[in-house]
């Protein structure tokens, strides 16, 4: 991004330069103005710097605008999660070409993901259950869930979704557990 953040400092010292060129162009307008009140010079003189400061009012503009899309230029260096969360997995390199993911793409298998993130404050699992006990369950349903890191820690949960298709070689349905802790 370090040619993006030049980009935008020359066009901030173009606004400047523009405004400054402006205010000067103002002076002479109020100084021809004042020699034109007094039959010194001819309204044409006024009329030039009134010229003069159109001019400089539309580069001002221009620069302004400049800077406005070196800016969203630059912005469009930055990567942004659209969640808070953890880092959990680099997928990519630096000078590695990505693409945006487009939504419902499993993100962990597409070749434009940068990194793979965890909002720990919504975590949830994917459980295999066995079909003939799907009858039994229902929205809300409380769960525990251990995991293999810390086997004696239980944890909290409740079923969020039943996801409605059957794994015909394990006789399972996969549902999704929300952890509450």
């Amino acid at each position: 991004s370090t040619d993006q953040e030049a980009q935008v400092e020359r066009a901030k010292a173009a606004v400047e330069q523009a405004k400054a060129e402006l205010e000067e162009n103002r002076r002479q307008l109020r100084l021809a103005e004042s020699l034109v009140a007094g039959g010194v010079v001819s309204g044409d003189d006024a009329d030039a710097a009134k010229s003069r400061v159109r001019i400089s009012e539309a580069a001002l503009r221009q620069e302004q605008a400049d800077l406005g899309v070196f800016e969203a230029y630059l912005q469009n260096t930055y990567i942004k999660a659209p969640f808070t969360g953890v880092v959990i997995k680099k997928m990519a390199e630096v000078g590695e070409s990505v693409t945006p993911i487009p939504p419902g793409v499993n993100v962990s298998t597409s070749s434009g993901a940068i990194v793979a993130m965890a909002d720990f404050d919504t975590l949830e699992v994917e459980v295999d259950v066995n079909e003939s006990h799907i009858a039994k369950l229902h929205d809300a349903h409380p769960a525990e869930v251990t995991v293999e890191a810390f086997p004696e820690r239980k944890l909290q949960a409740v079923l969020r979704q039943i996801i409605p298709s059957t794994d015909r070689t394990k006789a399972t349905v996969m549902v999704k557990v929300t952890i509450l802790e």
